[in-house]
């Protein structure tokens, strides 16, 4: 946010935001359904360093989450 529009925000202000838009989190399940440990794996090994790659070359943040959903669908 700062880096593109100049704005700096308090450290609790987007989870305010994402919660005025009808996101919260969830707990997530034991195991996810279908998941696949082999092409998993095969992606942290193949494809993800190429994205931390370009994330660090542009000073960027990696974040991870997981069923994200509005409660607005």
């Amino acid at each position: 946010m700062e880096r593109e529009f100049n704005v700096v925000l308090a450290i609790n202000t987007m989870g305010d935001y994402l919660r005025k838009w009808g996101f919260t989190p969830r707990k997530p399940k034991k195991k996810a359904y279908k998941k696949c440990d082999k092409k998993v794996q095969k992606w942290f090994d193949e494809a993800y360093p190429k994205i931390k790659e370009d994330a660090k070359s542009e000073d960027a943040e990696i974040h991870w989450g997981d069923e994200l959903r509005s409660t607005r669908e």
